[in-house]
């Protein structure tokens, strides 16, 4: 995800510009997000015409 961490105890910003928190960061319960990033690892893109081929 991408947003602005902020300290636990203050609540104040840790940054002053976004940046990428991994889910299994401890920061991410205190990040203000922008926007989620998502990545897909290990499939392969295909087509409808391929799918519907393969029916």
């Amino acid at each position: 995800m991408s947003g602005i961490p902020h300290h636990p105890d203050t609540l104040q910003p840790l940054v002053e510009d976004r940046v990428e928190v991994a889910y299994d960061d401890r920061r991410i319960r205190f990040t203000l997000a922008y926007y989620q990033v998502n990545e897909l690892r290990g499939v392969t893109s295909v087509s409808l015409e391929e799918l519907r081929a393969l029916a």
